[in-house]
């Protein structure tokens, strides 16, 4: 199971190969929809962008939207088994039959492998970014062991525990607490607390057969005794922080077995989140969300200077459906994140990464400009006056405007309502030739000067209409001093109801 910020929990389904989402009061967030991952999927963690990563035992790393959707497959050869993210967004997964532990960037990319011993299984990282490791030391082994990890895969020290080792989570005092199973016959029933040096080793007595442990916000201590063969009954323990006992004792369906990062590590560093460790005055929910540190009082979040630092476009038609850029933040959430363009909600908002956003315009029927506001749990950021809808539109073909000399270029023009429009033109100094289609145009211009053309007229009258759409296809001639003209284009419509009848302007570069 892997908790998101938002508190979603989700659950791997080995048998089915299948993921799923859960609330807090364990109501299916998303009934009737199912979400395949590859075979045997084991570990699982929820990253601070609410992205879901899914160690699969047949050689898959699965990387999942926070609506589930598969956004990248990483072969993993070696059985997959647990996950967990840093405070760098890394990402780190054990392999435990060949004994690897890599580190796996967000784009998929994998930045380092590391021998770490035999069988690993659990993985955790602690407040520093080193990575705590459990290895089941081959199938004969009588005894377990736990391994530190510094971030270049170097062994930092080794702590000798009981038989099949599986679970891990850090504290926020930067210890390990360590769950180990044993087998079906001789089930463990112990939980080791491990100091964040590996000189101080506790060994406390929980249920049968413990495969998980996790840290709560307030810095509790949980653990699933999965059972056994000769003990068949799971529960859930809370344990006491300080001393390590039992507090209380929550029975669960049998054989219940919990493995991953249950708590969600970047969710707070394991602390509580609207607590403050550091005395700084920013919870630790937010410095943790937003590149701060809250475990450093001098390291501030960049909340107080998030901002939008560009919209792209910056125009777009009143019927909506406009892809739109958002850059600036940091941003955080997908499921949490909402933006509005002119008062209009946009769809398909999408949380990128901490900089970038992308979305679509909605519909609209009041033209002009008005702001772009991005809102989140940590506020409001506005790009006031940043956007313009229009009831005309233009775009090219090439998407960038560039073209080559001898080569043809597309503009695509249409108008809601669906009425005629004119085209505006600026060209370079100089006479150049032009031809649409067999109609050859000679036009000797200063530099911005401005043509309009008459939709009614040629070449301009050809491919335009009544509704307002239509493919004008241009030919640069074969001409090499033609190389680095500019062309530059507007369109207005001739609807005399219309405020706002201009489009986003078009710049055509001869390569």
């Amino acid at each position: 199971m892997a908790t998101t910020k938002r508190g979603a929990r989700w659950v791997t389904f080995p048998t089915s190969n299948q993921i799923h989402p859960y609330g807090r009061d364990g109501a299916d967030l998303l009934p009737n929809r199912t979400y395949g991952t590859g075979g045997t999927p084991r570990g699982i963690a929820a990253d601070r962008f609410d992205r879901v990563w899914v160690a699969c035992g047949t050689g898959e790393l699965r990387k999942h939207s926070s609506w589930g959707r598969t956004l990248q497959t990483i072969s993993l050869p070696g059985g997959p088994f647990g996950v967990a993210i840093d405070s760098q967004d890394q990402v780190w997964v054990t392999c435990e039959t060949s004994n690897e532990l890599h580190c796996v960037a967000q784009d998929g990319a994998i930045v380092g492998s590391y021998s770490v011993g035999t069988g690993p299984r659990g993985v955790a990282v602690d407040a520093n970014d080193d990575i705590w490791v459990t290895l089941t030391n081959g199938p004969a082994a009588s005894q377990g062991s736990v391994v530190k990890v510094d971030q270049q895969g170097n062994v930092l020290f080794s702590v000798t525990v009981d038989k099949l080792p599986l679970g891990v989570a850090c504290d926020a005092q930067d210890r390990a607490w360590v769950a180990c199973e044993g087998d079906l016959i001789a089930p463990g029933s112990n939980v080791f607390r491990i100091s964040t040096d590996g000189t101080s080793v506790d060994t406390l007595p929980v249920g049968v057969a413990p495969t998980s442990v996790s840290i709560g916000g307030d810095g509790s201590v949980w653990v699933v005794n999965s059972g056994s063969l000769v003990a068949p009954t799971s529960e859930m323990q809370q344990l006491d922080p300080f001393n390590g006992s039992v507090a209380t004792s929550h029975a669960l369906p049998d054989l219940s077995i919990a493995f991953g990062d249950a708590t969600g590590f970047a969710m707070c560093l394991t602390y509580d989140k609207f607590g403050d460790l550091d005395g700084d005055g920013e919870a630790n929910f937010q410095e943790i969300s937003f590149l701060g540190d809250p475990f450093d009082p001098t390291k501030l979040s960049l909340t107080t200077s998030r901002t939008i630092s560009s919209v792209t476009p910056e125009t777009g038609m009143m019927a909506g459906g406009t892809p739109m850029t958002i850059t600036g933040g940091p941003f955080t959430y997908s499921w949490a994140t909402s933006v509005a363009v002119n008062g209009v909600a946009a769809t398909n908002v999408q949380v990128l990464d901490v900089n970038t956003i992308t979305c679509e315009t909605g519909i609209t029927s009041v033209e002009g400009r008005g702001d772009v506001v991005v809102t989140d749990p940590a506020g409001t950021i506005t790009a006031s006056q940043a956007y313009r809808y229009s009831n005309v539109g233009m775009f090219s073909t090439p998407a960038d405007g560039h073209v080559d000399v001898g080569a043809a270029f597309t503009m695509h023009v249409e108008s809601h309502p669906l009425t005629p429009y004119w085209l505006l033109g600026a060209i370079g100094v100089g006479s150049h030739t032009r031809g649409y289609g067999a109609v050859i145009l000679d036009l000797e211009l200063p530099f911005n000067c401005v043509v309009i053309f008459d939709p009614n007229a040629l070449p301009f009258g050809i491919g335009t209409n009544a509704a307002g759409v239509s493919d004008l296809t241009f030919v640069v001639p074969p001409d090499p001093t033609l190389s680095g003209l500019q062309m530059s284009f507007i369109a207005a419509t001739l609807d005399p109801a219309c405020v706002i009848c201009t489009s986003n302007g078009l710049v055509i570069t001869v390569n």
